[in-house]
């Protein structure tokens, strides 16, 4: 009999994810210097488990049903272990960057891309998956928040501003893992990459990006399992730019960046996340700027 159970501690949930280590309920559970005994007609009894909570020496309750007509409950110490990790964020400066088509953006940029070019923020990461585990997989996750806006002058003369349609609202930035990418966690490094950006229309007046991103670096094991926050990079941009009509003529006039909570743009090591990402929407490539209040 094997059986798969998910503890997770009361309290305050520290939710990275730490795998504990199979312990036959035959050995010596409850630290008496006996023996406990399998129950009767099981040859093998084990019990594998992930643990959501902190590390360390634990004692452990578990109750298990579906054996014979009894439950059966023991009580146990296991010694759980947790991935190691490390990852950092480096984030770009504002920029008008001019296409070859004739069109605009504002965006960020200038961070080498993974595989050449430029982009806006590049996160790096190492996961590796405790001694005695078979590796799992890691890969980001992002939540977004937009106050994005657009001023633009209509053919009549009327001045209007456009806003982000979930303005405000908590949004992930697509899927877990973010772009589906995801890697073995056996402490080999990998990266993601970010541009957030604004199209330039010649009938805009000003424009802003204005954003709150967390982006979360995630650890699934193998198995039955669901992905486990480990450390995340909490970053900010607010970017204006102005356009003067006669070309058009864009530029940036005023701009505040932070990251982990330190002006930027700069790069900053990701810190440890306690806490599953949660988000009221789905942003999706289909939203749109709607009239603001």
């Amino acid at each position: 009999l094997v059986t798969t159970v998910a503890v997770r501690s009361n309290g305050p949930v520290p939710l990275s994810l730490f795998s504990a280590r199979t312990v036959p309920l035959s050995a010596d559970d409850n630290g008496d210097g006996n023996s406990d005994a399998t129950p009767t007609g099981t040859a093998r009894q084990e019990i594998k488990f992930f643990w959501l909570g902190d590390s360390g020496n634990k004692d452990v309750k578990l109750a298990v049903d579906g054996v014979g007509s009894a439950e059966i409950t023991k009580s146990t110490k296991f010694d759980v272990v947790e991935p190691s990790w490390a990852g950092t964020g480096t984030e770009g400066t504002p920029t008008i960057v001019k296409l070859k088509d004739g069109t605009a953006l504002l965006a960020l940029y200038g961070v080498p891309g993974i595989e050449g070019g430029k982009v806006g923020i590049r996160f790096t990461a190492t996961v590796s998956t405790p001694d005695g585990f078979e590796n799992g997989q890691f890969g980001f996750f992002q939540t977004w928040i937009s106050h994005d806006r657009n001023t633009i002058v209509l053919p009549s003369g009327r001045t209007v501003t456009l806003k982000t349609r979930h303005e405000g609202e908590t949004g992930a930035d697509g899927q877990i893992p973010y772009l589906g990418q995801s890697w073995a966690a056996d402490g080999s490094e990998h990266s993601a990459q970010d541009t957030p950006k604004h199209w330039l229309r010649k009938e805009d007046t000003s424009t802003t990006l204005d954003g709150h991103w967390i982006t979360t670096l995630m650890f699934k094991p193998v198995g039955d399992a669901v992905w486990i926050p480990l450390a995340k990079l909490d970053w900010t941009t607010q970017i204006t730019a102005t356009n003067d009509g006669k070309g058009p003529n864009w530029r940036v006039q005023s701009n505040s960046q932070t990251i982990n909570g330190v002006a930027g743009p700069s790069s900053s090591s990701f810190v440890r996340e306690m806490n599953e990402p949660v988000w009221s929407v789905v942003l999706t490539p289909d939203d749109r700027m709607v009239l603001a209040d």
